[in-house]
């Protein structure tokens, strides 16, 4: 009878949660900013429910409240001042924006704001911070030691054998390391993939 060889199937090694959850309240911290810009230039001039383009204003804040400046004082602009002389002749405090405008610069990330009817988002995917195996024999070091690390697990929740993790530790050559923050036992991903 024969055998049919399985395709290789990657296994999860690791979620790094801690990043996840960081780039999270970095994109919120970001939509958050671009939202008090938008507040801000509403507060400045009450333009008759006329919205604020999100994506000018994500591109460039002091820009585009500069287009707004000169949209708004159109008709009463007679003398053709820049955007700039007109906001400075209205003692409009501009430097308010540029203050938002910097942290929003500040906060650096790799995923790309969208606008879907003009509202941002930043779509974040728990798959970019998961890591694979990618061959067979990382797959038995995963399986392997997600074994050995539910009959510790066992031995102790089980049984109430008291299990020291350090010489756990030491007994498999760090490949089964104590996380003590999360106080749980985690594969070592850099004997996985070695």
């Amino acid at each position: 009878m024969a055998t049919r060889n399985k395709p290789f199937k990657p296994l999860l090694v690791s979620y790094n949660k801690e990043e996840h959850n960081r780039i999270e309240k970095l994109i919120e911290e970001k939509l958050m900013l671009l939202d008090e810009a938008s507040v801000w230039i509403n507060n400045v001039f009450d333009r008759d429910d006329e919205k604020i383009n999100m994506k000018k204003l994500h591109t460039n804040m002091v820009e585009h409240f500069y287009e707004i400046v000169l949209h708004v004082f159109s008709k009463v602009n007679q003398l053709g001042l820049s955007a700039e002389k007109l906001v400075e002749v209205k003692e409009i405090p501009i430097s308010e924006l540029v203050t938002i405008q910097e942290k929003y610069e500040k906060i650096k990330l790799q995923q790309q704001i969208k606008f879907v009817d003009n509202a941002p988002m930043i779509r974040l995917q728990k798959s970019d911070f998961e890591t694979y195996t990618t061959n067979e024999i990382q797959n038995k070091r995963v399986i392997y030691g997600n074994q050995f690390i539910k009959a510790v697990n066992d031995l102790q929740n089980s049984l109430g054998i008291k299990v020291y993790p350090m010489p756990i530790a030491q007994a498999t050559s760090r490949f089964i390391t104590y996380d003590l923050r999360e106080n749980k036992y985690m594969l070592n991903r850099e004997v996985i993939f070695s």
